[in-house]
Order: C-alpha cells, then structure tokens, then sequence
C-alpha cells in the first residue's frame, strides 16, 4: 500500500486534501504534498470520477455559502483542470458544476465577496465569474434580468459603491459588446427603477467620492445623452430634476449645473434651439425672487459667473 492510499483509507479523501493543502504552504513539505495531491488526483482520473463526483468527494456540497473558506477547494479546481486536458471532449467549467448546486443569485453573491478579499479565493472567483458571464451572454439574459436576479434594486439607493453592482456593470458592458445595437443598458435598467431626479442626485454624488467618481460620471455622461437623444427641452428637465424647488441655494446646486451642462449640449445638437434659461427660472420663480436669487449667488464665488450672465440678461428684459 503506497502512502496516499494509506493516508486515504485512514482519514479519507476530504482530510487528505485538506492535510495536502496545508503542507503545500510549508516550505519543508511543499514538494511532498505536491507529489502526493499529483497521485491523488490521477488515481481520481483513473477511476474515472467527474468533477461533480470529487466535489462530492471532498464534501464541497455541505460548506454552502462559506465555499471559498474550504482549502479543499483548491484541489478540486486542480482536478477540473486536469480532468478537462484528460477528456477534452468532456470538459467542463468550475461554473458549470456550481450553477448545478446554487441557485444563480447565492453563486453570483459568493463571487463577489470572494474576489473582494483578494488573494487565491479572489482570482478564483474572477475565473468563475468570467465563465458564469459567457453563460449568461451564451443565452442572451438580459442586464434587466440580471439586475432583478442579483436583487440590486433592494439596495435603495446604496448601490453605487455596491460590489455586486460593479459586476453587474461590467456583465451589462459585456452584453452591448456581444449585441451591438442593442438599446439595453445600464441606463435604460435604471431608470425602470428610479426617477432621473434620484439617479441625477445619485450621480452628482457620486462624483465627489474616490471610490465612486468614475461610475458617477460615466452615468451621468449617459444619462445626459439619453435625454438628448430624446430631443428632451431643458425646460423638461428643469422639471424632471425638481430645479423649481431649488431656493435660494439653487445656484449651489451640483442637479442646476448638471442642468446647465445638458442646455450645451442641446444647443449644440439642435442649433435652432432659443436659449430659455432665463425663461425657465422666471416662470418657477418670478422676476423679484429671481432678482434676489441672483444677487445673492453673485457674493458665492462657484456662482458668480452663471449668477453675473444671468442677472445680465434679465435686465435687458
């Protein structure tokens, strides 16, 4: 009886490979351990085990949510691998034996936390999630459908800085890339959920925080477009954004200079357009406030500019 099959008759296949793992992390039995997990896993392909019967093997099935904790899984990956170059006609996927055992919203959750912790968990959780992505893409699920499956609209509006929306973003990018044309994405989902005026304040936000800065303004950049492409009036977006209750703070406002922004760049697309700024805040706020507004926004350095311009103009009237 050679050593492994010793050691396996006598604590099992589980208890091996956790033992293997162990010693594979100490310099003095690192070569042994290797050696050992290497005749282990050929007297596995001998045997003719699929990666789904090691998984069982192991007891993999019974570590639940807490899957990328077992040092065992290690050694099942290392099979996969090795069961796919011995059987390349029946190879498999880490993803495939999951999808099996999870339901899909538990897996994709797991595989978020898992690469958030970084390390040996973190790059195998990234190797399985780009395989459940080409799963999802090979049968067409929408970014809606993903959205609704991983519960994102149950965050609130907390979801920005969410880990699981940062995959969800990246699965939605994949989708365009792979159905060129395509009307759907991370826009479009969103607002099924929430109104521009929440995700115009959301965006504005998350523009002053490291973590979300970017993604604050690639949406915001996207939502911007989104009502140009509609060939939406500024005075429809003063309204959408709720700028007629702004007060005396409304200059201030990161959502009045977002609308600003959008009156540019609708100029620019519809050069016929008659500039109604000024007309727009009159009618919501009448020519006294207006005045008051404005004067008071001259004293505020990040304001002077607009709150000069537009002073200037309603003189003229």
């Amino acid at each position: 009886m050679n050593l492994l099959a010793a050691l396996t008759a006598r604590f099992g296949d589980e208890a091996v490979a956790i033992m293997l793992e162990t010693a594979k992390k100490i310099r003095k039995t690192r070569s042994l351990a290797v050696s050992i997990q290497t005749e282990q896993i050929r007297h596995w392909l001998r045997t003719k085990k699929r990666p789904d019967d090691v998984f069982v093997l192991l007891k993999l099935e019974t570590a639940k949510a807490r899957l990328f904790d077992q040092p065992q899984l290690n050694t099942w990956v290392r099979y996969v691998d090795s069961f796919n170059n011995a059987n390349p006609t029946r190879s498999t996927t880490l993803f495939s034996v999951l999808n099996a055992r999870y339901y899909d919203e538990a897996l994709a959750k797991m595989l978020v936390v898992a690469k958030s912790s970084g390390g040996s968990a973190g790059s195998l959780a990234s190797r399985i999630q780009a395989e459940q992505t080409r799963y999802w893409l090979s049968v067409n699920r929408t970014p809606g459908a993903i959205f609704e499956m991983l519960q994102l609209e149950t965050l609130g509006t907390n979801f920005l800085n969410h880990p699981i929306f940062t995959a969800w973003v990246k699965y939605t990018d994949d989708f365009r890339k792979k159905n060129l044309g395509t009307h759907l994405s991370t826009l479009t989902t969103l607002r099924v959920y929430y109104s521009d005026a929440t995700l115009a304040k959301l965006f504005t936000e998350a523009r002053k925080v490291t973590k979300t800065a970017k993604i604050g303004r690639r949406l915001e950049a996207e939502l911007l477009r989104e009502w140009s492409l509609a060939v939406a009036p500024p005075a429809l977006i003063f309204e959408r954004l709720k700028l007629g209750n702004g007060g005396q703070k409304l200059f201030e406002s990161p959502l009045f200079t977002m609308w600003t922004n959008y009156i540019a760049m609708f100029k620019k697309a519809n050069p016929r357009y008659k500039d109604d700024q000024l007309a727009t805040l009159l009618r919501s706020y009448g020519r006294r406030e207006l005045t008051l507004m404005l004067i008071l926004a001259e004293k505020v350095p990040s304001t002077k500019d607009i709150a000069t311009k537009l002073r200037g103009q309603l003189s003229g009237l």
